[in-house]
């Protein structure tokens, strides 16, 4: 129920504010994914060598570690339902509450190196950048596709690549729950 409506969504809206969040939410933050993968497959030049012999099985893998490393949204708020407390911090029900992706993605608990891209991770798909349980991401199929497919035409077409600048220091557009790279400027070879 929506408190200030007394009542909850119809289906019709229901279904206008999936598609929204599907169109909106899908587009910005698949760029972003797209630039932070290929940051880190600057940092990781090991990685882009593991890429390209095998883009079959590789694509995949680094789908979930750019969103894992470098997930475009990096949290969201929510509500707590019920008292709950986790790990001796009591949360009451009503409670507003910052889940942080980002921090869950990079927990040592969970993942073995957890700073590192590892295309060989056995469990990547584990991570939680398109949320979890009734708020995992509608769109998180449709994302993982356009993932693929832009990290593919890249591994296809490209040789070789590096920063323009080795030296530089990678910015980020100011954002609470987002994240975007300000540029990412690389100098590539194509391949013949």
């Amino acid at each position: 129920v929506i408190p200030e409506w007394g009542r909850t969504l119809t289906d019709e809206e229901l279904h206008a504010e999936m598609m929204a969040d599907t169109f909106v939410g899908g587009s910005e933050t698949s760029t972003n994914a797209l630039s932070g993968g290929i940051m880190l497959l600057t940092q990781h030049k090991d990685q882009w060598a593991k890429l390209k012999s095998d883009p079959d099985k590789y694509v995949p893998q680094l789908v979930e570690e750019a969103v894992r490393l470098e997930g475009p949204v990096q949290g969201l708020f929510r509500t707590a339902a019920v008292d709950v407390e986790m790990h001796g911090v009591r949360i009451p029900a009503g409670a507003i509450v910052n889940i942080r992706y980002a921090a869950a993605n990079r927990d040592e608990r969970h993942f073995e190196n957890p700073d590192a891209l590892d295309l060989d991770r056995p469990n990547s798909r584990s991570q939680i950048g398109f949320g979890a349980g009734v708020h995992f991401c509608l769109g998180a199929p449709l994302a993982r596709r356009e993932l693929a497919i832009g990290f593919r035409a890249f591994v296809d077409n490209i040789d070789d690549f590096e920063l323009i600048d080795s030296s530089m220091t990678f910015e980020y557009q100011k954002n609470f729950a987002l994240r975007a790279l300000t540029s990412l400027p690389i100098r590539f070879t194509k391949k013949k």
